[in-house]
């Protein structure tokens, strides 16, 4: 009788990975989305930045 177990890495380095019976969760997820949305943020920040700097010095 075999057993099958699933692996799964986890979603950023240095984090556990999953070993046990199907389905396993991602590990490190929460932390990848608030990464993701902090560096997300900071870029619409920054457009947002551009684009005032630019109509502002157009006229």
């Amino acid at each position: 009788m075999a057993l099958e177990l699933e692996y799964r890495a986890p979603m950023r380095a240095y984090s556990r990975g999953a070993l046990g019976l199907a389905p396993q969760p991602w590990n490190g997820k929460g932390c990848m989305i608030a990464l993701l949305a902090i560096a997300g943020g900071w870029l619409a920040l920054l457009l947002i930045l551009i684009v005032v700097l630019v109509l502002s010095f157009g006229q």
